[in-house]
């Protein structure tokens, strides 16, 4: 958590870049962002009511609230690393449609120093953006390979419970825990791809 969201000078810099790499139109993932937000919270109302059913509101709490924060912090990690994915690939696109347009910008033009000064600021642009791309690969890297390893981990726990009623819940106990473990276990794994799905479009 620390490595990815507390680096006050990486994220200052991210964040300043990301201004100053400024194209004509951007999306805003506000809207989207704030709806898986509250679709998280939901599913994970219905989780945390199942599992307070069974152990007890306190019971509940006492042994799984390190594991709520530990999986909103994953889900949350994703939702930000993929919008700024998205800002990213924007900016990308953009430097493609600038280069176009300064092709076609440098044979119009009469001299020598002008030409030159499209190149200069094109050459800015794209070290700019470099720049902000090694900077969000030390933000977001490690915790992707960290994210992996307890996805795997949380998915092998889950899957157990899936296949066989291990504590010996009663019929309406154990489809509540099949339910709510298919919901962490969707956030685990398949999140990652919902989200790319539900902001990149």
């Amino acid at each position: 958590m620390c490595a990815t969201f507390w680096n006050q000078n990486q994220w200052f810099k991210l964040t300043q870049n990301l201004q100053h790499l400024k194209i004509e139109k951007t999306k805003s993932y506000h809207k989207r962002f704030h709806l898986l937000q509250a679709a998280y919270w939901i599913l994970n109302i219905y989780a945390i009511y199942v599992w307070s059913d069974i152990q007890g509101v306190a019971g509940f709490f006492e042994q799984y609230f390190f594991d709520l924060v530990l999986f909103y912090y994953q889900f949350f990690y994703m939702c930000v690393s993929v919008v700024v994915t998205q800002l990213l690939k924007q900016k990308y696109e953009s430097i493609c449609q600038m280069l176009k347009n300064q092709k076609l910008k440098i044979r119009v033009l009469k001299t020598e120093d002008e030409a030159e000064k499209c190149v200069q600021k094109l050459e800015e642009y794209v070290k700019l953006l470099k720049e902000t791309v090694n900077i969000f690969n030390q933000i977001f890297g490690w915790p992707v390979l960290l994210n992996v390893f307890n996805s795997s981990f949380v998915t092998l726990d889950y899957l157990d419970d899936l296949c066989k009623n291990s504590f010996e819940y009663t019929r309406a106990q154990y489809i509540g825990v099949i339910i709510s473990n298919i919901i962490t276990f969707a956030f685990c794994l398949v999140s990652f791809c919902f989200i790319s799905v539900i902001i990149c479009f």
